[in-house]
């Protein structure tokens, strides 16, 4: 209800807010390419516009807070919440020494305050309260919007600055160099330096389970990339609540996404969503990527990439799948009950049968998916079981030893394999 009613408040603030924009605010929102007018304009209406849309947020939120508040009172309804702003900031320390970094929380900021939280200034912060623990290895700082601050001046007219302290003008990666960088973090292991990019595509499919909240994503190239956090730290950071309001195909804009190793079973570059995420709005790399979702070939690519996901398959030469039916299972050891399986399987585009590692540890979820305990059967008992049932798999496989093990599998999913084929018939 809340959510309903803030919509259709924001609707009619938006016009009413708008009325009193500058001429070239209004020139801009009807240009039918926003960042190309943007960037022909005169120094002068450029800052004349960024000016105007940092008021304009702080009207809309400020009018909608009020009218939000006025309609949940008349509903019977109330809401108890306070605006706060969040930014990552890092000290310049003495030649030598290493600098360190700290998020900086900002409760009821007010406008000053939010026309200082610019990327690339220097700020004097003071009566900055300190928490007493760490998170993700950062101080925590909190302020309020009584605290005095300051701006010293800007790191983007000092390049040298900028390059010390790790500073560099923020630029949305493409799910290439998303997968690039996430393999490049996998091969360098433990030993890797912590990497946080910038990254912008369109929504395929959303997922939970108890242990953490996946995004799956792609853009031009067709490449897949998965955003997750941790399922059980949504009450700890607020921003993490706008997870739950997506929809399929609409565009996300992550900031500072953590970059993780490579998924080798499905095949997509991953990152991770911490403390120092968030969601940004359009940019001109948002208008790029909503052009070609609208084109036909955008279109096809996306409807593509998502068959290709629901089927199990992934577009990377590294991902291992297979889909067959399984034929029989026998024991690498027959005097051991405890050694591993071999599961044979009828792959339509093999000739013979494949013989896959089955570890002991998979029979959990086999036993789940025909709903019976198998720990206690024997290799042929197995056998029989599973075929009669009829089950076409979906298996994911992996390079161990010098041979190819199982590492899950689950019931092939027909309607998107019949989808996938359409696809590849066609060359998309």
């Amino acid at each position: 209800i809340i959510e309903q009613v803030q919509d259709d408040v924001e609707k009619t603030l938006e016009s009413e807010i708008d009325d009193g924009a500058p001429y070239e605010w209004k020139k801009l929102m009807k240009s039918s390419c926003q960042a190309e007018y943007y960037e022909n304009l005169p120094k002068t209406a450029q800052t004349e516009i960024t000016k105007w849309r940092e008021k304009r947020m702080f009207l809309l939120e400020e009018k909608c807070n009020k009218e939000l508040a006025l309609k949940l009172n008349e509903a019977g309804l109330e809401r108890n919440s306070k605006r706060f702003g969040r930014a990552l900031v890092k000290s310049n320390c003495a030649k030598g020494r290493s600098s360190s970094e700290a998020m900086l929380s900002i409760w009821s900021e007010n406008e000053e305050q939010y026309s200082m939280l610019k990327e690339g200034n220097a700020l004097r912060v003071q009566n900055v309260l300190v928490r007493q623990s760490l998170h993700e290895g950062r101080l925590q700082l909190t302020v309020n919007k009584w605290t005095p601050m300051e701006v010293l001046g800007t790191l983007l007219k000092s390049p040298h600055l900028s390059k010390s302290m790790g500073f560099e003008k923020r630029k949305f990666l493409s799910a290439i160099r998303m997968n690039l960088l996430s393999r490049k973090i996998g091969k360098a292991g433990p030993r890797s330096v912590e990497c946080r990019k910038d990254f912008l595509g369109v929504v395929l499919h959303w997922g939970q389970n108890e242990y953490k909240v996946s995004i799956y994503l792609t853009d031009e190239s067709g490449m897949l990339c998965r955003v997750e956090r941790d399922a059980m730290q949504v009450d700890r950071d607020p921003l993490q609540s706008q997870w739950h309001k997506l929809e399929k195909c609409s565009i996300l804009s992550f900031r500072d996404l953590k970059v993780l190793p490579f998924d080798e079973i499905e095949g997509c570059g991953v990152a991770q969503w911490t403390q120092s995420s968030s969601f940004t709005k359009k940019s001109p790399r948002f208008e790029e990527v909503q052009r070609w979702m609208k084109s036909t070939s955008g279109k096809n690519k996306i409807c593509a990439v998502a068959d290709y996901l629901e089927a199990g398959y992934s577009r990377s030469f590294s991902a291992l799948t297979k889909v067959g039916y399984i034929v029989k299972f026998s024991r690498d050891c027959a005097l051991s009950n405890a050694s591993p399986l071999t599961v044979w399987v009828d792959s339509a585009n093999d000739k013979n049968l494949l013989p896959f590692k089955f570890p002991i540890l998979l029979l959990d979820s086999l036993a789940a998916i025909i709903s019976t305990d198998l720990i206690e059967l024997e290799p042929e008992e197995l056998s029989k079981m599973v075929q009669d049932l009829g089950i076409l798999f979906h298996f994911s496989l992996r390079n161990f030893d010098g041979r190819l093990e199982v590492v899950k599998l689950s019931p092939a999913n027909i309607r998107a394999l019949l989808k996938l084929q359409s696809h590849m018939a066609s060359g998309v």
